[in-house]
């Protein structure tokens, strides 16, 4: 589960801070390159981030945001740092 914030007492599991999950996913989902930050933002939503914490993240790992080409017009992209 995703954001749990404490112990789960039948199960003894440790809980996950919302930052670990989402550095986690962005390591995962970034790793291949380069991706426009509307999917970044659409996908964290639907996995129930909160969007303040998406940017928090993002800075804590030093993600680079990039304007790059896209059928003409530039959209905005999130970039790991070191892959660009």
């Amino acid at each position: 589960m995703f954001g749990a914030t404490r112990r789960d007492a039948t199960r003894g599991e440790k809980p996950t801070r919302p930052r670990d999950d989402i550095k986690s996913w962005l390591e995962n989902r970034l790793g291949s390159g380069p991706v426009s930050f509307n999917l970044i933002r659409d996908e964290a939503e639907s996995m129930g981030f909160n969007e303040r914490t998406l940017w928090r993240t993002k800075k804590d790992m030093g993600i680079k945001s990039r304007h790059l080409d896209h059928g003409g017009r530039k959209v905005s992209h999130w970039i790991l740092d070191g892959s660009d």
